[in-house]
């Protein structure tokens, strides 16, 4: 009969800070999770009256009565409750401690015969060692773990519930914090009558690099893109740098552009051409990771004797020939532009220096005048 099944179904309760009672809003995803993470029934239209429990309060949790022993007029809460009140919050964790108010309300938490759970490690969850992230998993049977941690130790479950598993010292000794993060067929359920099957997602590290690694690789991939488009621009604006040269009748200069991957891209140009060509001439090449990081696609032009650096903006001050040094041919090295600026031996500087030295010889000739 029901009576009969109520009877043997413990007594339940819903927990929620006093202070932090929040209305009757549905769960909603917290920070932790992904934003397309579905961990309750949204879908208030679907929501029938008579299954309260596929929407659950965000802040609330439940649990059920494991004795009587309490003092009379008090209501002990057992550590899972605490952790899954908390939540990692310090400042409600610090309040439970002082006794803070919980507010409790006897619910009738669903038994369904047949249940699943999504648990996702926090921090970094299995792995030996907190600190390390090349770290290796703890050895260990979790199946067994978790059924030992699940066997008449709780009674209900909620989405958002923290679970507080001790291993033995022979599996790592440490203490992993599991947060509930699915629940099925309800966001809470009567776990002591039911046939739950447990999923351990990733880790919050795992996931948390996961992340950082997809993160990076879009944007490698944007950074090749655009560095593909630049090279197309530079390919076309080249073709018409060397047609122009070809027609001049000025004195050419043989330029020659080596990369880190050995490929050498060469060009004939008008020495009195702008020294942005040898740009166009890089950039034109420049589409590989062999030959530049993506990371940092930004190159510097270098010739070996005298030695002198030319950054992008360098190339727009000067032309051809005075990159070649009045000589007929340059062999130059396509060079990663340093992080945090262009490399100290610049033209600009280098400019700069020459105009000195000018100013300085003036100066003597105007002595020798006088």
């Amino acid at each position: 009969s029901d009576d009969a099944d109520a009877a043997k179904t413990p007594l339940t309760f819903e927990l929620r800070m006093a202070d932090h009672v929040g209305g009757d809003d549905a769960h909603k995803d917290d920070d932790h999770k992904d934003d397309d993470d579905e961990t309750t029934r949204e879908d208030d239209e679907e929501a029938d009256e008579d299954d309260p429990f596929l929407l659950v309060a965000v802040d609330a949790t439940h649990a059920g009565v494991s004795s009587f022993v309490a003092e009379e007029g008090t209501v002990g809460l057992p550590p899972k409750t605490m952790l899954s009140l908390a939540r990692g919050d310090p400042g409600i964790a610090r309040a439970l401690e002082a006794g803070a108010l919980v507010r409790v309300k006897f619910v009738k938490v669903p038994v369904v015969p047949e249940s699943s759970a999504s648990l996702r490690p926090l921090a970094s969850g299995f792995f030996a060692d907190d600190e390390n992230e090349n770290d290796e998993v703890l050895s260990l049977d979790l199946k067994g773990v978790l059924e030992r941690e699940f066997r008449g130790r709780h009674v209900a479950l909620t989405v958002g519930d923290w679970l507080a598993v001790d291993l033995a010292e022979e599996q790592g000794g440490k203490t992993v914090r599991l947060r509930v993060e699915r629940l099925e067929p309800y966001a809470a359920l009567n776990v002591l009558n039911t046939d739950l099957e447990i999923t351990v997602l990733p880790s919050e590290k795992v996931e948390a690099t996961a992340k950082k690694d997809e993160r990076d690789r879009r944007r490698r991939d944007d950074r090749r893109a655009k560095r593909a488009a630049r090279a197309l621009a530079a390919r076309e604006r080249l073709s018409k740098d060397l047609a122009q040269s070809s027609q001049s009748s000025q004195k050419s200069v043989r330029v020659q552009l080596r990369f880190a991957d050995g490929h050498r891209a060469e060009g004939r140009f008008d020495a009195t051409a702008p020294a942005s060509y040898l740009a166009d001439l890089a950039d034109a090449w420049a589409d590989d990771d062999a030959r530049l990081d993506p990371e940092n696609d930004d190159w510097s032009l270098v010739s070996t004797y005298p030695r002198k650096t030319y950054a992008r903006d360098d190339l727009r001050l000067t032309n051809v020939g005075d990159v070649a040094g009045g000589q007929p041919s340059i062999a130059l090295l396509v060079a990663q532009q340093q992080q945090g600026g262009i490399a100290p031996q610049s033209l600009t500087s280098q400019s700069s220096r020459r105009r000195e030295k000018a100013d300085d010889d003036d100066d003597d000739d105007d002595d020798d005048d006088d």
